[in-house]
């Protein structure tokens, strides 16, 4: 095989990732953006290799599976000459920077974040001083509108961690008198979280709009200080991560490591206002910001597209939009630049690709599984799309207002979604699942033991028909009936029955 660097335990595009059904390949795209002449060369690369699907994952990568051979050297080059990898292989193992994929199209957002992810990414691909860090070393950035990064959706499912988590807030100013006053007439600020365990540490720093992209050297800068006097980790291979770093030195000597090297970045200030965003606010119709134009947030059940909705939707982009394919952390797409006019022409042209600009009443991820990961003891790929197919017939899914989301996970890693899921199917053995209800701090708490693969569809159907007949009000989150039914005495494993 012809890779470029060795292997990661996290997915890349210079080397490949082994599966029992051949190589995985992962190209990352900040912020999710995917251009016209990018996606025309995955797509050929694709027709190439016989590869008949890419997947969406749920930081806005582009996954490309059971490939037999490494891309040639041709290939790598323009790979770097498109922006889809960086020049140097050794940092383009970091994770993919993640931010609200209707920045500057959103009438809601505070500020237009686009610029950030593009100084960002061009900072990390010329610092290979980066290489040091954890693969999964992220940074997340909000712009403070309709469509949230990070945890400001009131679905725990959505919520999206990384290490740096930037969220745009509007500001009175900062209050730290050793800034001499700066930016006290900025009308926005950013506010500076930690991400660690699945959680979002608040800094009590706000950070001036001017001073993003030095804040964030900064913070590495800090984080490359740590990891060259931490004891390394006892697994060969791993590197130390944010919850280690602030575990061994807390969270403001960290943040005074990092003040050291940028003291104007780092002011604090009062606990931001972080606005509601709206839950599944990114499918289906939306106006944008620029008058007389829309967006249209499209379902990728388990974020899936064949090759043919691949050329047809960079066909479809190509006449009606301009600007790229917006690619989204929760597995899914937005076509935006539409012409208000064109509105009902591009959803009938989705429909015949066989895409929805519909709201699914239920969001299911699934991870890999067999046979595309060693690790895996179930399908939960084919488990997943069964699950799409048969668990509409069993309930009314017409009176659902929010999606219900089910996670299928062959281990214990959960690595389809990082967020809690309202329902967990945890794969135990061969054609078997263990069955969990609730999310968020009621996540895997509710046990409702375990469930066949051939009765996944009837047993679920069960638990939300009971749902929908019993729950107080519309507005009742499912995860509020199943904690009040618990409370009430109802013995939940009935409900399998």
């Amino acid at each position: 095989m012809n890779w470029i660097i060795d292997a990661n335990p996290c997915p890349g595009v210079f080397y490949g990732t082994p599966a029992q059904d051949g190589f995985l390949l992962r190209i990352r795209t900040p912020g999710g953006q995917l251009t016209l002449s990018q996606g025309r060369a995955i797509a050929r690369w694709m027709e190439a290799w016989g590869c008949d699907r890419l997947q969406v994952t749920n930081r806005g990568n582009l996954q490309l599976r059971s490939l037999g051979q490494a891309p040639s050297p041709e290939i790598f080059t323009e790979l770097k000459t498109l922006g889809l990898a960086s020049p140097i292989p050794q940092v383009d193992q970091l994770r993919n920077i993640m931010a609200s994929p209707t920045a500057g199209i959103d009438p809601q957002e505070l500020l237009d974040t686009r610029p950030w992810v593009q100084a960002l990414d061009e900072f990390i691909q010329q610092q290979r001083q980066l290489e040091a860090l954890p693969a999964k070393f992220s940074i997340g950035i909000d712009g403070g509108g309709s469509v949230a990064i990070g945890t400001r959706s009131p679905l725990s499912w959505e919520h999206r961690y990384n290490e740096i988590q930037l969220s745009v807030v509007a500001s009175d100013g900062a209050n730290d008198s050793e800034n001499d006053g700066a930016n006290e007439d900025s009308s926005v600020m950013v506010h500076l979280a930690l991400g660690a365990g699945k959680q979002l540490h608040d800094t009590g720093r706000l950070i001036p709009p001017d001073k993003v992209v030095e804040a964030v050297a900064a913070l590495t800068q800090a984080y490359l200080d740590y990891l060259r006097h931490a004891e390394p980790l006892p697994k060969p291979g791993r590197k130390r991560r944010m919850t280690h770093l602030l575990a061994d030195w807390g969270l403001e000597q960290y943040l005074d490591q990092a003040t050291h090297y940028q003291p104007q970045a780092f002011l604090r200030g009062k606990p931001p206002s972080l606005t509601p965003s709206a839950g599944a606010a990114h499918l289906g119709v939306h106006r944008q910001r620029q008058p007389g134009f829309a967006y249209i947030g499209v379902d990728l059940p388990l974020g899936q597209l064949t090759l043919a909705q691949v050329q047809g939707l960079l066909e479809l982009v190509a006449q009606v939009g301009s600007g790229p394919l917006r690619l989204t952390p929760w597995q899914s797409l937005i076509v935006a630049n539409i012409p208000e006019t064109q509105v009902e022409s591009v959803l009938q042209q989705l429909q015949e690709l066989g895409l929805s600009g519909d709201v699914s009443p239920l969001a299911i991820a699934a991870c890999t599984g067999k046979p595309g990961c060693s690790a895996a003891t179930t399908a939960t790929q084919t488990d997943a799309r069964r699950l799409l197919a048969e668990l509409p017939q069993q309930i009314g899914v017409e009176t659902l207002e929010t999606p219900i989301n089910i996670h299928l996970t062959a281990c214990p890693k959960s690595c389809a979604q990082p967020s809690p899921a309202e329902i967990t199917l945890l794969g135990t053995a061969d054609e078997t699942y263990h069955l969990y209800l609730g999310d968020g701090q009621d996540s895997w708490t509710y046990d409702l033991g375990s469930v066949a693969v051939g009765d996944l569809s009837l047993v679920l159907g069960r638990v939300l028909t009971r749902y929908q007949q019993h729950r107080r009000a519309s507005e009742e989150s499912f995860t509020a009936w199943v904690r009040r039914s618990q409370q009430a005495g109802v013995r939940l494993q009935e409900w399998q029955r």
